[in-house]
């Protein structure tokens, strides 16, 4: 099981510049990551980071506006794109599993990933805030770029088959699921995104595309 954020000790603050801003940051990545949006409080963060708790809203003003700016991908999502849409489309899920298991294997990324579903699953504001950002960000504009039909339901069905291996893997835990090698995974869950991405979708007359 996953183990609690670990604290610093409470000290004297830090000087108000970058490095501390990305203290706050990192801090606030791993206690959203491991206890979600209603688990997660100002006071924690700063605890971690070893600042002041009114520093943490110096910087970032609230915890909402916090929890938007630390749960951004960290890695750049127009180029992403741009390398998933210039491949193969019939390898299109597939590629698109190893970029997102490959991120995964990350601490930083994987926090944002955990952190999002947390917050999803038990917080009806930070979830809308989600929206938001799924939509602009890696999976909306990949659906886009594809041309494919009713991008806004496959990019919705991507996002939940994501979420839920996120959900399953690494919150609930699921003995199957963990159990699986990194080939299992990267098949099946490439499987599943492709035919969400270009598969038939019910209701649809326009036939798959790859």
């Amino acid at each position: 099981m996953s183990t609690p954020p670990r604290r610093a000790a409470r000290g004297g603050r830090r000087p108000g510049d970058s490095g501390t801003r990305e203290a706050i940051a990192a801090a606030a990545r791993e206690h959203f990551g491991q206890s979600g949006y209603d688990g997660t409080t100002v006071r924690a963060i700063a605890a971690t980071a070893g600042v002041n708790p009114a520093l943490v809203l110096y910087f970032y003003g609230s915890k909402q506006q916090l929890f938007v700016d630390v749960m951004r991908m960290p890695f750049d999502v127009a180029e992403a794109v741009e390398r998933l849409v210039a491949g193969d489309r019939a390898t299109i899920g597939r590629r698109l599993a190893a970029f997102v298991l490959g991120a995964l294997d990350d601490p930083q990324a994987r926090n944002v990933f955990l952190g999002r579903v947390r917050a999803a699953a038990a917080d009806r504001d930070a979830a809308a805030t989600l929206r938001g950002l799924i939509t602009g960000e890696l999976v909306g504009p990949l659906v886009h770029r594809l041309g494919v039909d009713r991008p806004e339901l496959r990019a919705g069905l991507v996002s939940a088959a994501l979420f839920g291996h996120v959900m399953t893997r690494w919150v609930v835990e699921i003995d199957a699921v963990v159990g699986m090698t990194a080939d299992e995974t990267l098949e099946t869950l490439g499987a599943v995104l492709h035919l969400q991405l270009t598969g038939p979708l019910g209701g649809s007359a326009d036939p798959p595309d790859g």
